[in-house]
């Protein structure tokens, strides 16, 4: 496999070299001096899978360029990685309108930067893999075969905003069976989720890195049944972003809906722990069962299936209690509902990340595992500063946070008064 093309563009020669450096023991890389040269040879077969894009150029600047490549057939999806001045004038919100899938602050932390490429191509790649997959006729025999051998498709997502899950199961095996599988695109798989669903960009990232704070607490002085091999730590916080891959099969108005959802759509809702875990087991029946692939889609599977089970046995899907729920679900559980609760979701506003505390710790030994929620009290002022620093990060940039939530579905049907219905999630978290 031939290694990934990357094109930069920027008029500074000595930033053309620093960055070609950068990149070259892992990528092809195409060097553009200005706008113009760039449209050029952005358009020149083999196509690049990234453009790094320099925002400041005289004659012609970024958001020109990138409104150029936007409206061009052979450049519309190829990732554009703007590169901006820390202390200069960035309009992210323009750049993001006009189709960036990034930015990063110059000078470059090459740590960061090489993070950001190998999350945008893994992108790119999982998407390539999930098209390929769908060009059979819509529709047809043959296309549902393909695309959806296990009956992932289903009735829960309507035929153009729940495409890609019809096309989830086979792509991830195809993914693994090619040995592209990687903790990136982990991430890649959870942002074709993410992107379908408002207020969930980056959650994936956001919730594995408040996973990794609280296994490193329980590392340090938590009990035995919590303390972690590394090697089952690094599966674990593997898995973590797949945890809704489910929701890849639900239509866009139900992941949209702002008001309660009725006991049908509940159940659609509620599907999507199953769905995920499926296609999660899918690949993993294709891969070496004793090699780290298999050790993190493992736990990517019980994660998907179990993280919204609760300790007293009220959860779904199973009913599980206490122990006998997965350790990386009980841990998912705890940092996707302090994550979501502080981010605006369609059907309610944030609240402030002490608040959310304050919710999840009322929860212990109902909702949350107390040995878990004893070590989150015990990493506090921690938490609280991830969850402020990861709302203020640049796009992607969990990286930088240490190996440090999404919550649970808590709208449920609208209950007639007395009917204790289905089991709710602390402050009306998420879904």
């Amino acid at each position: 496999m031939s290694l990934p093309l990357i094109l930069i563009v920027d008029d500074h020669p000595e930033h053309l070299t620093a960055l070609g450096e950068l990149l070259a023991p892992g990528h092809r890389v195409r060097a553009a001096a200005s706008g113009i040269k760039a449209l050029k040879l952005a358009c020149l077969a083999p196509l690049p899978d990234l453009i790094l894009l320099d925002v400041l150029m005289p004659d012609m600047d970024g958001y020109e360029v990138l409104a150029e490549l936007r409206a061009r057939p052979q450049t519309v999806d190829v990732p554009v990685i703007f590169l901006c001045e820390r202390d200069g004038v960035f309009d992210v919100e323009r750049g993001l309108m006009l189709g960036a899938s990034d930015y990063v602050s110059k000078p470059v932390r090459p740590a960061v930067l090489l993070a950001r490429v190998r999350a945008q191509i893994a992108l790119r790649q999982a998407r390539q893999a999930l098209q390929h997959l769908s060009a059979p006729a819509a529709g047809s025999a043959a296309a549902v075969a393909v695309a959806d051998p296990s009956g992932f498709a289903g009735s829960t997502g309507s035929a153009g905003s729940a495409g890609q899950g019809r096309h989830a199961a086979a792509g991830l095996a195809e993914l693994t069976d090619a040995g592209h599988w990687s903790a990136e695109l982990a991430l890649a798989l959870a942002t074709l989720a993410e992107q379908r669903e408002p207020g969930a960009r980056q959650r994936g990232a956001r919730v594995r890195a408040l996973v990794a704070v609280l296994l490193a607490e329980l590392r340090r002085s938590g009990p035995e049944s919590h303390r972690l091999a590394p090697q089952q730590s690094e599966a674990l916080l593997a898995g973590v972003p797949l945890h809704e891959l489910g929701k890849l099969a639900l239509s866009d108005g139900l992941l949209q809906r702002p008001d309660a959802l009725d006991a049908p759509q509940w159940a659609q809702m509620r599907d999507h722990a199953r769905q995920g875990a499926s296609v999660i087991d899918q690949a993993l029946q294709r891969v070496a069962q004793d090699g780290p692939v298999a050790r993190m889609l493992r736990q990517a599977s019980a994660i998907a299936l179990h993280h919204h089970e609760r300790w007293d046995g009220l959860g779904y899907p199973d009913g599980l209690t206490a122990q006998a729920i997965p350790l990386g679900a009980r841990l998912t559980a705890v940092a996707a509902t302090l994550d979501a609760l502080t981010r605006p979701r369609v059907f309610r506003d944030p609240v402030p990340a002490q608040q959310a505390l304050d919710i999840v710790v009322a929860e212990t030994g109902r909702q949350f595992d107390p040995s878990i929620i004893d070590a989150l009290q015990r990493v506090a002022p921690q938490i609280c500063a991830c969850l402020q620093t990861l709302d203020l990060l640049e796009p992607s940039d969990a990286a930088d946070v240490p190996d440090v939530l999404d919550a649970p579905d808590d709208r449920g049907p609208v209950q007639a008064a007395g009917d204790p219905g289905e089991p709710r999630e602390p402050g009306g978290a998420g879904r």
